[in-house]
């Protein structure tokens, strides 16, 4: 059986992550910044939500790729990516 999740549900179990995450749309537009991800890349939620993640972060964009470099990982996602940084203390 499949576990359905609701995306407030899902954004609230982020948003607890020590790790960095950012969900980007096929236009790679930022669509959500867990709290670790702003400190991590200096964006406040409110100032990247909806701006395309190229124009705020130099990285490769496209062909099946999104890097924002070393300690950064990224995963298709239905929709768009999951951009995953390494916890930093």
């Amino acid at each position: 059986m499949k576990a359905k999740f609701s995306l407030l549900e899902l954004r609230a179990a982020a948003a607890g992550l020590r790790e960095p995450l950012l969900l980007v749309d096929e236009e790679y537009r930022i669509r959500y910044l867990n709290p670790a991800a702003e400190q991590a890349l200096g964006l406040a939620v409110r100032d990247a939500d909806g701006r395309e993640l190229p124009a705020l972060l130099p990285g490769r964009y496209g062909r099946g790729e999104v890097s924002l470099g070393p300690g950064w990982r990224s995963e298709r996602v239905s929709g768009g990516w999951a951009i995953y940084g390494e916890l930093v203390e």
